[in-house]
């Protein structure tokens, strides 16, 4: 019996998608399956009345060397976040200009209470430590900055609102080597999002497969070296299988050769406002670190084409899932006033898989005994460039 094809990826998100792009250029023919009704995996969008609702605040960084790779950056219409940001301290918005794109911000009064000079300086030194750092480290972030001298003010003020919502972890206990992966993709080249949303990025990718690789609604049963069993009872057969699903998934189908670490969960609460509360696109975070929010952002701002004209998109993060609207509605008085009162709550997306925890690992993908490739952001840095990284290493371990 014939081959289906080349290679049978299981899984349409970044990784999956990442591995048949590559796969493609080097005249080979896969078939994806993907179990859901689009591609993108967990980077996704849905619409409501006009608005784009990403899965979680969301953000690429155009500096991810990966992205660069694989996307056509003028096609997207990225739309740029203001670099640096607003921090609420008693009741007041401090601004935090990036003094490495803007060095007089560096002078401003928002540096000198949100940082002070001594911290200041640190973030300087954890810039540089950043650009050039490679290795393995085994600590958590916020031993880390601890270790960097941080102040616990400047931790609470800054990196718990920032790195919480970056991270999906406000105690910092993700590894260090994703903040200092992180921080330097953000020193470089700041944030953006597509216009449209970020599921633009995995349509992009569809985009340019043959019509015939991509079958969706076609969820995988099992899978083994040269073939993919479906849940429709149907067999597809090839020289190689790549799993390019999520970790838990990839833990079950694979009978636990994938270790499952388990998730950062995130959620997100959307608002319609007919004034925008903040003139730019800058994250709003909550620098006193007493209240249910971690950070707000107008993304809007960033991206017209996230609301519909005359309308404003308010994305919000708070801490913990489950919070009520009220809860939030009071902390955001505090920062922009009375008038978000007259914001209508759109809808609340809940992402119970966020970003796989565990420990550090190299952006790579995974052979098994079974020989079956297994790749995605839970092999990488648990990031955008991290599952289009650990794709393109599987297509390429196949290549070898």
């Amino acid at each position: 019996m014939s081959d289906d094809a080349d290679v049978i990826i299981v899984g349409a998100g970044l990784a999956g998608l990442s591995c048949a792009a590559t796969l493609a250029s080097a005249g080979l023919r896969a078939i994806i399956v993907e179990r859901d009704g689009r591609v993108g995996g967990r980077v996704r969008t849905d619409t409501v009345d006009g608005f784009a609702l990403d899965h979680g605040f969301q953000v690429l960084l155009p500096a991810y060397p990966e992205a660069k790779r694989a996307f056509d950056y003028g096609s997207l219409g990225l739309g740029m976040f203001t670099r640096g940001a607003l921090v609420a301290l008693d009741g007041k918005l401090a601004r935090v200009g990036d003094p490495w794109s803007n060095p007089m911000s560096a002078l401003s009064l928002g540096w000198l209470r949100v940082f002070g000079v001594g911290d200041a300086l640190k973030l300087a030194k954890l810039r540089a430590r950043a650009r050039s750092y490679a290795g393995s480290l085994g600590t958590s972030t916020r031993d880390e900055l601890a270790n960097r001298g941080f102040s616990s003010a400047t931790i609470r003020r800054f990196f718990e609102p920032f790195y919480g919502g970056v991270l999906l972890d406000a105690s910092l206990a993700a590894p260090a080597e994703m903040l200092y992966f992180t921080f330097k993709m953000f020193s470089e080249a700041g944030a953006a999002v597509p216009t449209g949303g970020m599921q633009r990025l995995g349509e992009q990718l569809a985009a340019g497969l043959d019509a015939e690789t991509l079958r969706l609604n076609t969820p995988a049963a099992r899978v083994g070296s040269g073939e993919v069993e479906l849940a429709d009872g149907g067999t597809l057969r090839a020289r190689h299988v790549v799993l390019a699903t999520d970790m838990t998934t990839a833990a079950k189908l694979t009978g636990g050769t994938v270790a499952d670490h388990g998730w950062s969960a995130t959620e997100t609460l959307y608002f319609d406002a007919v004034t925008a509360p903040t003139q730019d696109a800058v994250l709003v975070l909550d620098g006193d670190g007493k209240g249910p929010l971690l950070h707000a952002c107008v993304i809007s701002n960033a991206a017209p084409g996230y609301a519909p004209s005359g309308r404003h998109l308010v994305s919000v993060t708070p801490r913990q899932i489950g919070l009520a609207e009220k809860d939030a509605r009071a902390h955001l008085r505090r920062w922009f006033g009375a008038e978000v009162d007259q914001w209508q709550l759109i809808d609340r997306i809940v992402v119970s898989q966020g970003l796989p925890k565990g420990p550090f690992t190299p952006d790579t993908s995974l052979p098994t005994d079974a020989g079956v490739v297994v790749c995605g952001d839970h092999l990488a840095t648990r990031s955008i460039n991290g599952a289009l990284a650990s794709g393109r290493h599987a297509a390429e371990s196949l290549l070898d």
